[in-house]
């Protein structure tokens, strides 16, 4: 059922003369499940808060009003009318308890000790974030210079290879040239 469906018997308006508010639905913030729940099992969309004239008047109020529960400031009202014979009404006054459920009562040094601690991570957190991120990028830019001194590497000795090579093919001429000349002064010798 949509809340909607849940109307009181009275407006509020005729139960104004009797100091009468608001109905306890208007007081409770909550989801629609709960509202309904509590309006088809409790009734709230049907029992009206009073102010201090409803105090003041609740034997008026319960004969007059048509109302089968009400509360005032500090009293809860029921009215029963018997369904048999004379129709005899009774009327049954409680008072208005302390909230207890769902009453938590905060201790405020542990709640600012608590937010001091949040606080504290969070810039713990945000140091720590960061430090990885220098940690990243000194750790990109070990790895370029990684990357560099290998290409680097890579090129020396590709140069020393070519120098080795260099070195032998000089070495090989040099030879070469000697064993021409060697043979250039045997030639001459035997002419």
């Amino acid at each position: 059922e949509d809340l909607s469906h849940f109307k009181p018997r009275q407006p509020l308006n005729d139960l104004k003369k009797f100091g009468f508010q608001c109905y306890l639905m208007g007081l409770i913030e909550a989801p629609q499940a709960v509202l309904r729940y509590l309006c088809k099992t409790s009734h709230i969309h049907d029992i009206p808060l009073g102010n201090d004239q409803t105090d003041q008047n609740i034997g008026e109020v319960a004969d007059r009003s048509g109302l089968v529960k009400f509360f005032s400031p500090t009293s809860v009202c029921s009215v029963k009318v018997s369904k048999y014979g004379a129709h005899d009404r009774s009327t049954r006054l409680g008072s208005v308890r302390n909230a207890r459920l769902l009453d938590a009562q905060m201790d405020n040094e542990r709640h600012r000790e608590l937010v001091k601690q949040c606080k504290d991570l969070r810039v713990a957190s945000q140091h720590h974030n960061d430090r990885d991120r220098e940690l990243k990028t000194g750790e990109e830019d070990l790895r370029k210079q990684e990357s560099e001194l290998r290409e680097r590497k890579k090129d020396l000795s590709n140069k020393k290879g070519l120098k080795k090579k260099l070195e032998q093919d000089i070495e090989t001429r040099r030879k070469r040239s000697l064993w021409l000349r060697s043979l250039a002064c045997f030639h001459i010798q035997l002419t």
